[in-house]
């Protein structure tokens, strides 16, 4: 391409770094985009008008981004129609407060300019009436050629098989991957996965917004250095990482004037999904618009059928074609011929170009109107060949999936597996091992959970760190009622305090349901709160400590780590008595306190909370009992022997186990508890059998245990033993039922682990 000195060059922005590659003279020249121009010309917003406008007219980012780009057409004029007056509104409103960035030399600067505009496939008409008035020149594609050629195929998959056996045919030939182009296609996923199985360079494009960098930060929009720490702490910083994570603060620093950045969540997640990583390779095959094809390369077109090309622009504008003409503006229909001849004109003047269409998916599909003019015979019943040896594998074990689930024998069967060779239904789903030299961890007991679960899940939860913690709204239930309960009885702070401080310090924005839903929430807490009172006058501990965090760090290995929602206490004769009780919001059952299933890892949460507090700045414990708390109620029925409150207070008893020594001390009625489910003595003074209570050797034991699954499973995870290894116990599958990985594991039956079932607990022994 041959340009001027002194000259403006207007391009779209994909065709930039092809362009002045192509400028093979040296000339002073400036370079820039349509939408460029149009902003340094008129005016430019910023990031500041956008939260203006979200702010003061209520509405969404992308609604106030589509009044902004509307208003370049309006003039502060009345036109007596409701939506260009509205655009005129918002136009004066954002000049009166200086939010519309305007460039006075710019204008003076084009006085002694070349202006030069190539690439577009359509101008709106206000604009192209400015660069005329401006002298600029339009280029066009002077050469014309007549080597194009149209491909008619039944299936996509057929479209795309051609096109990738004709690349391998060119690189075959030596033709770089960069004089290849594929243009843009509803084709394209499926494309580039062929492409990689032929392990052909593309571009790849990574999201801002789906990346676990974003989805981490996120979480905790209210306090950004904490939320960019915990990126920092907990995802390793590649290089690509880094990209990423650069890329997020260029872009937090764009909103420095927001001190609340929970406030702009919408403007950043969009932000976020409007933003990439590109990496490049030196060769490569790009996927580009027909427009931004420059020079001499092979260009692939697929999926030339009506309907897509050319694609056909509704009446969908915020300003209609019934108002356009007000504001200079052409009508769809006007643009839709424009463009079609624009993608006729750059068909004929693209060289070494194949076009492909199918004719029947599901549904007919015909060749595009186009053709019409463009008058390309068609290429019919072309054979693919066979030499693609990858495709044909994949097709082979497609066929033979085929035949031994529906015994269906399909098309080219025999010919494929006379000429191919597989490993077929023979894939090998075992964890082959990792080197990590790792020589001390920290645990909890949701992590050692996981282990015991599935080591495989462990692996990709707690050292690939492919799970990002989301906050749910059954999450956001949990915590309030935690911290309204710390706060009303460690803090003697009003229900309603503590309630307005949690919701008030939320980074979620709620839905009107989740807010009435929580709001009836309250009087739940209160009925709650009353009542816990009541069981402490049948408590004779006196002490009590909350959301109590313990941490453990007695050997080189392993740092375990852990909370107790509340643990009562009461100092006597050198003996410090305790009880633990953890708060649930969630469903119980007898299944949530069994612990027959502790020998194998399972159901230690609050054997975990034993071996926490025996481990607690307490001394010299002994254990009363420990319990689950349901928080809220279950379904209240009609009862003719007890009341609606009655019933409710029922509910909120304790659930777990208690020692057979010193019950008194814990409970006043524990002859017929009026705390603790389940537990009554008989008229000798022994438990029923249903009352569930241990004596202090079992307890103890049960410590001992949690202490040497601990040291089990750290010695296991440095080790780095991380096989897919789910577990059966007493008919039921532990391990998969709600796992999120089991997409990516294949379990099969020869990975279950069959664990032996206690009735009782006689492992203690």
């Amino acid at each position: 391409m041959h340009i001027e000195n002194n000259t403006l060059l207007i391009v779209p922005n994909s065709l930039k770094n092809n362009i002045i590659e192509n400028i093979k003279t040296l000339v002073n020249y400036k370079i820039m985009s349509l939408d460029e121009f149009v902003k340094k010309y008129y005016f430019d917003y910023n990031e500041e008008s956008i939260c203006f406008l979200m702010d003061n007219y209520n509405i969404k980012y992308d609604i106030a981004k589509e009044y902004l780009k509307n208003i370049y057409y309006v003039e502060n004029k009345k036109y007596y129609n409701t939506k260009l007056d509205k655009l005129v509104e918002i136009k004066q409103e954002l000049t009166n407060n200086k939010l519309l960035i305007e460039d006075p030399l710019f204008k003076e600067s084009l006085k002694n300019k070349k202006i030069v505009v190539y690439g577009y496939n359509y101008i709106e008409k206000t604009y192209k009436e400015l660069l005329d008035s401006l002298n600029a020149s339009f280029i066009e594609d002077t050469n014309t050629y007549n080597n194009q050629e149209l491909y008619e195929f039944t299936t996509s998959e057929e479209e795309i098989d051609f096109m990738i056996s004709r690349i391998v045919e060119l690189i075959d030939k030596g033709i770089s991957l960069n004089n290849i182009k594929i243009v843009k296609s509803e084709y394209d996923d499926y494309l580039k996965d062929k492409l990689k199985l032929y392990d052909i360079n593309i571009p790849i494009k990574i999201n801002l917004y789906g990346t676990n960098i974003i989805k981490l930060f996120l979480t905790n929009l209210s306090d950004i250095e904490k939320s960019l720490d915990n990126i920092k702490n907990s995802i390793l910083l590649t290089d690509i990482n880094l990209d990423i994570y650069n890329k997020l603060i260029n872009i937090l620093n764009k909103y420095t004037f927001i001190e609340n950045k929970e406030s702009i969540r919408e403007i950043l997640i969009n932000e976020f999904k409007n933003s990439n990583i590109i990496i490049n390779y030196k060769e490569q095959i790009e996927f580009i618009n027909l427009e931004e094809n420059i020079g001499d390369n092979y260009v692939f077109l697929p999926g030339f059928n009506i309907g897509m090309y050319p694609h056909i622009i509704k009446d969908e504008d915020y300003i209609t074609d019934n108002i356009k003409e007000l504001v200079n503006l052409e009508k769809t229909s006007i643009i839709n011929k424009k463009i079609k001849k624009y993608l006729i004109n750059k068909i004929k003047h693209t060289n070494n170009l194949v076009l492909t269409y199918r004719t029947k998916e599901k549904q007919d599909y015909y060749v595009s109107t186009l053709n019409e003019e463009l008058n390309l015979k068609p290429i019919k019943n072309y054979k693919i060949p066979y030499y693609i040896n990858i495709d044909n594998k994949i097709k082979l074990a497609r066929k033979l999936d085929l035949l031994r689930k529906y015994n269906e024998i399909s098309n080219d069967l025999d010919l494929l597996y006379s000429n191919y060779k597989i490993d077929y239904n023979s894939y090998d789903n075992r964890f082959s091992g990792i080197k990590r030299n790792v020589d001390h961890i920290k645990l909890s007991y949701t992590d050692m959970n996981k282990y015991y679960e599935c080591s495989f899940k462990y692996y990709l939860d707690k050292v690939l760190k492919i799970n990002i913690y989301e906050e749910t709204f059954n999450t956001i239930i949990g915590s309030l009622f935690h911290y309204v309960l710390q706060n009303v009885f460690e803090k003697n702070k009003s229900l309603d305090e503590s309630y307005n401080e949690y919701i008030n310090s939320l980074n979620k924005t709620l839905t009107n349901k989740e807010k009435v839903f929580l709001n009836s929430l309250k009087e739940e807490l209160k009925l709650i709160i009353e009542t816990i009172n009541k069981q402490l006058q049948l408590i004779s501990l006196d002490k009590a400590l909350y959301e109590e965090e313990v941490i453990i760090d007695n050997n080189t290995k392993v740092t375990f780590t852990g909370k107790i929602d509340k643990l009562l206490y009461k100092e006597q004769n050198d003996t410090t008595y305790i009880a633990i009780i953890d708060y649930k919001t969630g469903s119980i059952d007898n299944k949530s306190i069994d612990l027959t299933d502790i020998i194998h890892g399972f159901n230690l949460q609050l054997p975990v909370y034993l071996y926490l507090a025996k481990n607690s700045k307490l001394k010299n414990i002994e254990v009363l009992g420990f319990y689950l708390q349901p928080l809220l109620n279950k379904e209240i029925k009609r009862d003719n022997k007890k009341t609606y409150l009655e019933q409710k207070e029922n509910n909120l008893k304790l659930i777990g186990y208690t020692n057979e020594k010193d019950t008194e001390i814990l409970d006043k009625t524990y002859q017929d508890s009026n705390l603790i489910v389940g537990l009554k003595t008989k008229n000798d003074g022994s438990f029923y059998s249903s009352s569930k209570v241990l004596n202090n050797d079992k307890i103890n034991k049960i410590i001992d245990l949690v202490d040497n699954k601990i040291n089990e499973s750290t010695d296991k995870i440095l080790n780095n033993e991380f096989d897919i290894n789910p577990k059966y116990l007493k008919g039921k599958n532990k391990s998969c039922e709600f796992c999120k990985y089991k997409d990516i594991c294949y379990k099969t039956n020869k990975d279950m682990v069959y664990l032996e079932e206690y009735k009782d607990l006689e492992f203690l022994k």
